[in-house]
């Protein structure tokens, strides 16, 4: 985890900082680079989403949702939120 934070902090993307309550923790935030990558990111993600969705009626939609909702309860991963 450390080299990957490592990597993120030379690009710019998030700052560390020693937890003021806890000397042995650190905090990590995103900088403004790293909020504006992420933005991004995410918006081409809910693009393709929508591609790969869009051959689906609504119908074939609900029920992708409801498996996949039975698959992740069925091997533990919890609720999709």
């Amino acid at each position: 985890m450390t080299n990957r934070v490592d990597r993120l902090v030379n690009r710019g993307l998030v700052h560390r900082e020693t937890n003021p309550d806890n000397r042995r923790q650190l905090l990590i935030s995103l900088t403004p680079e790293g909020l504006a990558l992420v933005d991004e990111v995410v918006e081409h993600h809910v693009e393709n989403q929508h591609k790969m969705l869009e051959g689906l009626s609504k119908t074939e939609r609900t029920q992708l949702a409801n498996l996949l909702r039975k698959f992740l309860l069925t091997n533990d991963d919890g609720e999709p939120s």
